[in-house]
């Protein structure tokens, strides 16, 4: 599968996001230490599991595969919504 330089400008945001997600552990260990009030630990663990999520699809879709992009693409859907506030989507 050929990559259209739309595909390859996606893939390369959606990497740089899912880098961001990961990078964001650090704000758990303190060593950012800018913002006091951050999301919970939860929040932030399952953000660091779908970024890891979103390199490997990246990986899988910059090669060519088609379950790598469907891979990236849910995983930024869900990772968006994990940054919605909670009470928007967990009240019945």
């Amino acid at each position: 599968m050929k990559r259209s330089t739309p595909v390859t400008y996606g893939l390369a945001i959606c990497a740089l996001l899912a880098v961001i997600d990961i990078v964001s552990l650090a704000g758990l260990a303190g060593l950012a230490g800018l913002v006091a009030d951050g999301p919970p630990v939860l929040v932030t663990l399952i953000g660091v599991v779908l970024g890891v999520i979103t390199l490997v699809g990246a990986g899988m879709a910059w090669r060519g595969g088609r379950s790598g992009v469907v891979t990236v693409i849910v995983s930024r859907v869900l990772s968006a919504l994990l940054g919605l506030p909670s009470s928007s989507w967990m009240t019945p």
